[in-house]
Parts: structure tokens; sequence; C-alpha cells
């Protein structure tokens, strides 16, 4: 098992400020030509407005603090009365809504722990540092400032241990900075970058959530819905969540936040009273496809299939249900669904590929196979 926080270093690298950190263990290294004026001054934590961004017609910007600072996003259709409700819950709670990244505090391990078991006979192996092009080694740089910081990672003095430093274009990915003087900086954070660190996170997820899960929330890794057919219980519903936010000191990012919304994208899928339908926006790319030289009427009506996904109902468990099945010599497939007003409507689909045993399974068993399956 590999420790992910180094407590005996801790003590030493305390007297060090982030910005002297940060500034020795990439002075010294291959970039440094780059970077000889590194001795920036640090900028003063201060209350600042958020940049807000359009929104679409259904949302609209609310602010818990005055002078339109600390913004959240709500649904436009909420009446004044509504509104004072909801940013009442807001204040309340507010302490479960992060603004920046000083606001993030740390589940505590006690709630969930990400472990590394390794295999017997493992060797330590530090990998180096992959080449970075100036402009991304200036963001890096920035963003390991702001972790130093909010004490997310501190420098640690040596490690067996080291890992690249992962730069992508999202949130996330950054684990071990290491540089020429083998310094190196350790993370107090788990790192979406881990192995099974994904399973780790929904496993905390639900650990937070266990008892509300499937009755007034639904929960999937980081996006999580609260609901109920009403307002006032939702609001209900919504300030349990908030206050076992603030327990678990689980903080939640304002800008991916929408409050009181009758209709969402969870998961690339909208979310509505009819039911669920594929997002538009995933399938855009899809529509605007060329024509082919040729076979263009085939083209636009398989195009047109592809972007007409059928809207996904929620089960009746009144009704009787309908399994629909096919297969074919490298795959199954099924359908679950019930009628509505006479009209076959789909509830879940899937489908399977079949190894080479079961390729050579005749058409019925195929099908059976799938039944049971699906059904298991």
């Amino acid at each position: 098992m590999v420790e992910v926080v180094d407590d005996c270093v801790k003590e030493v690298t305390q007297a060090i400020s982030p910005q002297d950190q940060l500034e020795r263990c990439l002075s010294q290294s291959i970039f440094s030509p780059y970077y000889n004026d590194i001795n920036e001054p640090k900028e003063k934590k201060e209350e600042k407005k958020e940049e807000l961004k359009p929104l679409l017609s259904h949302l609209k910007y609310a602010f818990l603090g005055e002078n339109d600072t600390y913004p959240l996003i709500v649904s436009s259709s909420l009446t004044t009365n509504e509104l004072d409700k909801l940013l009442r819950v807001l204040r309340k709670h507010k302490d479960a809504i992060g603004w920046s990244i000083s606001d993030l505090k740390g589940i505590s391990p006690t709630v969930c722990m990400h472990r590394i078991l390794l295999e017997e006979g493992s060797k330590p192996k530090a990998q180096n540092q992959m080449r970075l092009n100036p402009i991304m080694q200036v963001v890096m740089r920035k963003e390991v400032l702001k972790w130093l910081d909010a004490e997310i990672v501190y420098a640690i003095s040596d490690s067996d241990w080291v890992s690249p430093t992962q730069v992508v274009a999202k949130k996330g990915g950054m684990t071990v900075v290491k540089g020429g003087d083998d310094e190196m900086i350790d993370i107090r954070r788990m790192s979406f970058g881990l192995y099974n660190s994904p399973a780790t996170f929904q496993r905390c997820m639900m650990s937070i959530f266990h008892d509300m899960v499937e009755d007034i929330m639904e929960v999937f890794m980081d996006d999580f819905s609260v609901f109920d057919s009403s307002f006032d219980n939702c609001l209900r519903n919504l300030t349990r969540v908030l206050q076992r936010c603030e327990e678990t000191h689980l903080v939640l990012n304002w800008e991916k936040c929408h409050f009181m919304v009758r209709d969402g994208i969870v998961l690339g899928h909208k979310i509505f009273a009819g039911g669920l339908e594929v997002d538009r926006a995933k399938i855009v790319a899809i529509e605007q496809w060329p024509p082919p030289s040729n076979e263009k009427d085939a083209f636009e009506t398989l195009k047109k299939a592809l972007v007409s996904a059928s809207v996904l109902i929620s089960p009746d468990w009144s009704q009787p249900f309908e399994i629909m099945c096919d297969a074919s010599d490298v795959a199954v497939g099924s359908t679950l669904g019930q009628k509505r007003d006479k009209i076959f409507r789909m509830i879940y689909y899937a489908s399977r590929t079949l190894d080479a045993a079961q390729a050579n399974y005749t058409i019925i068993e195929k099908v059976i196979f799938r039944v049971s399956y699906y059904a298991s």
C-alpha cells in the first residue's frame, strides 16, 4: 500500500511558504530559462465577483451576498416567494457550496479512503516529468500555486514513488510534480488520475447519502439530483442534502448546481416531465454530417435514425412489462418497455457482444441467453 500523505515531512515543509515550495520545484527544472522572473507576489485573498456566463432561457442568476456576490443558478420560473424561500435555505447552508478552491475542506478518511494495493514483489518506481510547452508550464504553475495555498498539496523532500504531472484541459488529473532538485509535491486529496479512483468516489457518495438514495435523490459519481413532486417538498429534501454535505465537508461547485429546475441534463440525457430523451447538444455533430458522394438517401435515413432517439419513460409497476430481444452472430440486444395508450414505449435497452462459445448458440439459445441475462 502507498500512503498518500507523509506526516513525517509535514513539519519540515511547514516553514517553507507555498510560493517558495513551487519555486524550488520549478526553478531548477529543464524549463528554467523560461521562468527567471518566477518571484511574483502572491495574490491577496479578497471577495471577488464571479464572471457570469450567459444562461439558457429557463435559468437565471441569484445571489447570496451583497453587490451581486456569491452567485447561484436557479430556475427562471420561480416566483418571488419561492425564490426567497430557496435563498433562505441556501444562506443557512452556505458552507455546502464552494465558489473557489479555498472553500474545499476535504472529506474525512473515516467516511471513505482510497487505497492502492500493490502486488507482492512490486518495486518503487520514480517516473520523470514529461516535457511541457512553455504556455502549459505557466498554466500548471498557477494551478499548483492555488493547490499549495489551499493546502490541497504540500512539498515533500523525497519519495520512492513518483508520477509525472498529467495536464488536461479540464479540472483534475494532476498528481505529483517532480523538480530537478528531487523535490516533489504530494497530495492530500484523492486524484482522479489514480486507478480505481472513480469507484472510490462513487463509494464515498453512497456512504454519505446511503439513506437518501432512491428516496429523495439519485447519485452517480459527481452527478446527483434531488427531487420531489412539489416545490415545498423538494426544498425540504434539498435542506436535508445540504445539511449532510456540511456534516461530511462535501462542497458543491456553484456553477454545476441548478436549483429548482423542472428539467435538466443528466449523463447526456434530458430529464423532464415526459420522461427521458437524448441531449440534443450531443447529436448536433451527427445532424451536421455532410452527405456522401453516393447513396445519399440511405445516409439521410441513417442520420435521421441516429438523432431520433426514443423518449424513455419511467416504469409503471401496476402494468405488465414487455421484453423485446434480437440476436445476430456477434451480439444480442433487448429492450424493456410497456405499452402506453397502445403504443410500446421503452424503459431501458441494453446489448452485449458474444464470446467465442456463445457465438455458437442457435438463434433460440441466443434469445434465451439474452432474456436470462437481462432478467438477472
